[in-house]
């Protein structure tokens, strides 16, 4: 065994490998358990299991002036998920927009909201509803709802643990996005530090290798054999200073430049565990930094046709594949189930609402039934 397999630049290397290994697992983490979607999440899970409403969701504010409402818990069917509800529209679009509590004792005959979803409220079996807003020093994070299927009256006791579930609520999700900030950072500083170390360690190795080649091509000149060698060796470390150029600049990168490609696996990752589908995601280009405006609907895009994947294409595997232009992102979902057939009437309304959610940070979105089989959703993104 050399002396290279026991340390030296060759071990940096693999250490450092080793050590981006678990930095990437640690931020995909971060994004799943410390994210305002999980804290709100939990909020409404927790209001459920009190058992002082039947059903409950989270209407969540974003880009434009209304609500998607992105967490439910208690619903019988998937009619709310994802529902775009305009500011003023309904009893949850009503409180987000006068930030005041509100509620209906019977949601299809009162005369003071407006009756844009009643057919979702009818589904859902609900007969009552109260919503709340999620306040946190001084900016409407969102609305929670919660609803009762039975006939009657809101007592004092359910508007009082509603109203604490939304605190709790707002509590929650600055708490969650502190620990997420914390947790970014902890891993950019890590990533540069393991940057330093092997630009100090490999970098100085591949140009000291690069002096002596050509140190020694002088005297192997009269050789054509050794100094075809040589020009060849001198070749791969002019590869393999590129190639760490390349990794130290993705070492740099900051938290904003990882988070889509962290949320889309994050995704990816809870198809996974609910249907066992395969999934693989692919990056190709440096990623652009997106902010939570941006962020936030892309996300949505994607987990919409993740469930597009998961309800209609009975599908083995699904890809989904980011690639960075000079003037956009594009991500395309791809699976190879049984086709997308475009039915104005069955169309849905989650498509519809990806498609403006996109629009709404300048994107676009098209899906096509591949020649081959399957489904190819694709979104542009502007940089």
């Amino acid at each position: 065994m050399g002396a290279g397999e026991h340390g030296g630049p060759l071990a940096d290397v693999r250490n450092a490998l080793d050590t981006l290994a678990d930095l990437d697992r640690l931020y995909r983490e971060s994004l799943t358990a410390a994210d305002r979607h999980s804290a709100l999440r939990q909020s409404v899970a927790r209001l459920i299991e009190s058992g002082v409403v039947d059903v409950a969701w989270v209407g969540e504010s974003g880009v434009g002036p209304g609500l998607t409402i992105g967490v439910t818990a208690g619903t019988r069917t998937d009619v709310l998920a994802d529902l775009p509800v305009p500011a003023g529209s309904g009893l949850t679009g009503k409180v987000y927009e006068h930030t005041t509590l509100d509620w209906v004792d019977e949601y299809v005959t009162s005369s003071a909201i407006t009756h844009d979803f009643d057919q979702h409220i009818q589904i859902e079996g609900i007969r009552r509803l109260i919503a709340v807003p999620i306040v946190q020093d001084g900016h409407t994070l969102g609305v929670l709802a919660a609803g009762a299927r039975k006939a009657g009256a809101f007592g004092d006791r359910v508007i009082e643990q509603v109203v604490a579930a939304a605190s709790s609520a707002a509590f929650a999700v600055t708490a969650a996005e502190r620990a997420r900030h914390a947790a970014e950072l902890a891993v950019h500083e890590e990533r540069r530090r393991v940057a330093v170390e092997l630009h100090d360690s490999v970098g100085a190795l591949l140009y000291a290798i690069g002096i002596g080649l050509r140190g020694l091509r002088e005297p192997a000149a009269a050789r054509s054999d050794v100094a075809e060698r040589i020009t060849a060796l001198e070749d791969q470390a002019t590869r393999a200073s590129r190639f760490l150029r390349d990794a130290l600049r993705a070492l740099h990168a900051s938290p904003t430049e990882l988070a889509l490609s962290a949320a889309v696996q994050a995704e990816c990752r809870s198809l996974e565990e609910r249907t066992g589908l395969r999934t693989h995601v692919i990056t190709l280009g440096d990623l652009p930094p997106l902010g939570r405006e941006r962020l936030g609907p892309i996300t949505r895009a994607v987990r919409e046709a993740l469930r597009n994947v998961e309800k209609h294409a009975n599908a083995q595997s699904v890809a989904v594949t980011i690639s960075a232009g000079e003037d956009e992102v594009v991500i395309a979902v791809t699976d190879d189930g049984s086709g997308f057939h475009p039915d104005p009437a069955n169309a849905g309304i989650g498509l519809a609402s990806s498609a403006d959610s996109l629009a709404a940070v300048g994107g676009t979105l098209d899906v096509q039934a591949n020649p081959d089989g399957g489904t190819r959703w694709r979104a542009r993104i502007p940089r």
